[in-house]
């Protein structure tokens, strides 16, 4: 056999591996992903999750995320239907003084969207919208307003979120690179559509990371998000030792220092035993309170 070959089929596996893995509840810690809190959004949800298997047992149309079904031509009035992501529908409510929905809430959505097809995923958020669009605050009066940076926050990883919240922070605006659907992102509704999606998805987006050089171009994004979501601090969530984060963490904390704005690293390895949470729900406190004390 050749190698090329031998190379094709080991990516293959590692696919099929990784897609296997990723079917069943995520997990992490003592805690699942399936816990739901904002007000008036656990049914919908429920309805979410119970929806996402064909009741033909047919399989699935393949679609392009922005885009159109596989095979068809690419139009206005289907690039306008997936578009509805949980920012579109739902992210305008988190530049309220006060959002009605938490991070929490709205990672799980997003993450949710991964796992069913997009008109069942496009109605519940709709369904969710119009509840939570005249509801109540969700957060404290006066909550001090974040911004969550980083690698991931992972489907089933959500104690630091509920750490923030609990401590009386918001988190109102996320800049992740990975395990989140990309959104804000504008389609070209003529041309071929698999230019128009890797254009808008690779071309003329913010880079991620990895993607080198990138970091003054990120940074001038995330001073255009602290602007527009009114920040007050920044949570910088990263895998421990992960160590092209570290170094881009570095560059931000001495840009930041001339803005005056607050910014905490937490590295995690997923380890949320009773030992390792009570620290780590310290920091957070006092990161929150500091924050507090700032908007005073």
């Amino acid at each position: 056999m050749k190698k090329s070959s031998i190379t094709i089929l080991g990516g293959i596996l590692c696919i099929a591996a990784v897609l296997a893995a990723c079917g069943g509840t995520a997990e992490t810690g003592n805690y699942t992903a399936l816990e739901i809190t904002s007000s008036g959004s656990a049914e919908t949800v429920e309805e979410l999750e119970a929806e996402s298997v064909t009741a033909t047992g047919e399989p699935e149309i393949v679609t392009i995320y922005y885009g159109s079904s596989v095979g068809k031509e690419l139009s206005t009035e289907e690039v306008e239907v997936p578009r509805k992501t949980p920012e579109t529908i739902i992210g305008e409510l988190r530049k309220k003084d006060n959002s009605p929905i938490t991070f929490s809430d709205f990672i799980r959505l997003n993450h949710y969207t991964l796992r069913v097809d997009y008109d069942t995923s496009i109605d519940a958020l709709t369904k969710i919208y119009e509840e939570l669009k005249d509801a109540p605050g969700a957060h404290p009066e006066g909550a001090p307003r974040i911004l969550i940076m980083g690698r991931a926050v992972a489907e089933g990883d959500y104690v630091v979120p509920s750490l923030i919240e609990a401590a009386g922070g918001a988190i109102v605006c996320d800049f992740l690179d990975e395990a989140i659907r990309p959104y804000n992102v504008t389609l070209a509704t003529e041309g071929d559509y698999v230019d128009a999606y890797a254009s808008a998805m690779y071309d003329n987006c913010v880079p991620q990371c990895v993607f080198q050089p990138s970091w003054e171009t990120r940074f001038e994004r995330l001073k255009e998000l602290v602007k527009e979501y009114r920040i007050d601090g920044i949570l910088w969530y990263q895998l421990a030792f992960d160590e092209i984060y570290d170094m881009e963490y570095t560059c931000y904390a001495k840009w930041l220092k001339d803005s005056n704005l607050p910014i905490m690293k937490l590295e995690t390895s997923y380890e949320y035993s009773r030992e390792a949470t009570a620290p780590l729900a310290t920091r957070i406190e006092s990161f929150v309170e500091s924050l507090k004390e700032g908007k005073k």
